[in-house]
């Protein structure tokens, strides 16, 4: 009974100290934070695409879908997208895609998410090409930082490296885009 008494007073007593040992050391004590579940996620991307002329116009994208993080590092997601093309009427449409990826937590409260290499495929599901199925080799990661012990995420994209989308009637093009998601737990 004595022992557990004192075992008891010595974890209250240290669990009270440990706030202040750490702010005399100055370091923090941070919860491990992992991912894991569904989350609704939407976003805005702005992308330069260059066309067969070598012009470049803008497009916009509007996101929004389910990320599911498996808790292991890895992933996958289901979006729908709604794109147009800067001053170009008719060129609005619409798809559903789907991807992989993997992420990582890092201990100051921020992650990377990073598409798996040409994972992202889809179908266009209205405007000029619809019925047609895509496929995109790459997307920039999308790095960001943790809030509410990991229920919200809020990222961007820090680089933009050239995106090749493929259409399945041969046709395909180029794009820079700069991604800015947020995620909510389900």
């Amino acid at each position: 009974m004595k022992r557990a008494l004192v075992l008891s007073a010595s974890f209250v007593l240290a669990t009270w100290a440990a706030p202040a040992v750490a702010q005399i050391l100055q370091i923090s004590i941070l919860p491990i934070l992992t991912l894991s579940g569904k989350y609704g996620v939407t976003g805005t991307a702005i992308c330069n695409q260059v066309n067969q002329l070598g012009v470049s116009t803008v497009g916009t994208l509007t996101t929004a879908g389910v990320y599911t993080f498996n808790g292991d590092g890895t992933g996958s997601a289901t979006e729908t997208a709604l794109t147009s093309v800067q001053g170009s009427i008719g060129s609005t449409g619409s798809n559903n895609h789907t991807f992989t990826f993997k992420y990582t937590v890092n201990t100051d409260g921020s992650f990377t998410l990073t598409t798996d290499s040409g994972s992202l495929t889809g179908t266009i599901t209205s405007g000029p090409n619809a019925g047609l199925t895509f496929s995109v080799d790459e997307l920039a990661p999308i790095t960001g930082f943790i809030g509410d012990l990991g229920k919200e995420l809020i990222g961007a994209t820090l680089e933009s490296p050239l995106e090749t989308t493929t259409l399945s009637n041969g046709g395909s093009s180029q794009r820079r885009c700069q991604r800015s998601p947020v995620f909510l737990h389900l």
